[in-house]
């Protein structure tokens, strides 16, 4: 189990400038990614990105699992829009191995299903290299395959693609004995009422329902709780929807496209070293876990201690 030197300290402080002589369990957790992992179509992500997202939402879940056994957890979200896999398997994990984590989720290839020249075989390689470097240390990493673009009509092109690149995920994820969060086929992912107006970043549905589905995946004992909306679900667009989706998001899009230029230039990552993850950040509720129930028995153990006995 990995100890680091803590004191008492406010949620989100580099714990870096606040080390005193008290020892906790600590778990350091990783999320690498582009704009869905970053956290864009969440609540309140214009205003302030910290918290907002599907890995910020894990890591809620993560610090409040965690303090049952008076641990926490060390988030860093290296995510940033627009980004390729040949970013995010490069440049992101280069820096993510600085950092020594205990946990990394790789969520990849959204943004290469409308690249055409993007090639499966680079990609595989380039997967292969960063899965084999976090093993050598240690690192547990849990891999994303591809959302499956079926919500709207106008993402139609790119549903080929992101069958061949999600196989080619699974088939990855197998052979090194990943654990792998299957968006690809989310059903729920598949209905418009999960995704934001721009129909491109999860909503703040999506960025739930992907959370709990990660915290299942790792047998965290908590979900958040879907909160009260204004107006009720609907899985399609109303022609002024469409006209204002047009013009507000495809629009700027192709501009950007002719100009070559992308959302994520001159965007820094949120979280580019560690913070203290919130537990009250988001609300959420207990759920029994397979591994309470096998544990019934034994001294209870929070996941977040049995995912650092592992590194």
């Amino acid at each position: 189990m990995r100890w680091l030197p803590l004191g008492v300290m406010s949620p989100g402080v580099n714990v870096s400038r606040k080390a005193k002589r008290v020892t906790r369990s600590v778990l350091r957790y990783v999320a690498l990614g582009d704009s869905l992992t970053e956290g864009l179509g969440d609540r309140g992500f214009e205003i302030d990105r910290d918290g907002c997202g599907w890995a910020d939402r894990l890591a809620t879940l993560f610090a409040r699992s965690a303090a049952e056994t008076g641990g926490i957890v060390e988030f860093a979200n290296l995510a940033i829009r627009s980004r390729t896999s040949v970013s995010i398997f490069g440049e992101q994990v280069d820096r993510a191995l600085g950092m020594q984590p205990d946990l990394v989720t790789i969520m990849a290839g959204a943004n290469d299903l409308w690249r055409p020249g993007a090639r499966l075989d680079v990609v595989e390689e380039l997967v292969r290299s960063a899965v084999e470097r976090f093993q050598r240390v240690g690192t547990r990493v849990v891999l994303a395959n591809t959302i499956n673009p079926v919500h709207h009509w106008a993402f139609r092109p790119g549903i080929a693609r992101s069958l061949r690149l999600s196989a080619l995920l699974n088939r990855l994820a197998r052979e090194y004995g990943l654990q792998l969060l299957d968006v690809h086929g989310s059903v729920s992912l598949r209905r418009q009422r999960f995704w934001a107006d721009d129909m491109v970043h999860f909503g703040e549905r999506g960025h739930i329902h992907v959370a709990n589905r990660a915290a299942k995946l790792l047998g965290i004992p908590y979900q958040l709780t879907v909160p009260s909306f204004d107006s009720p679900p609907r899985d399609f667009q109303t022609p002024g929807e469409l006209c204002r989706w047009l013009w507000n998001h495809v629009v700027p899009f192709t501009s950007r496209v002719l100009r070559r230029v992308t959302a994520g230039d001159g965007v820094a990552a949120k979280h580019d070293d560690y913070v203290v993850a919130r537990a009250d950040r988001w609300p959420s509720r207990r759920v029994s876990s397979t591994i309470e129930r096998k544990t019934a028995e034994t001294p209870r153990r929070s996941p977040v201690d049995e995912l650092v006995a592992r590194a």
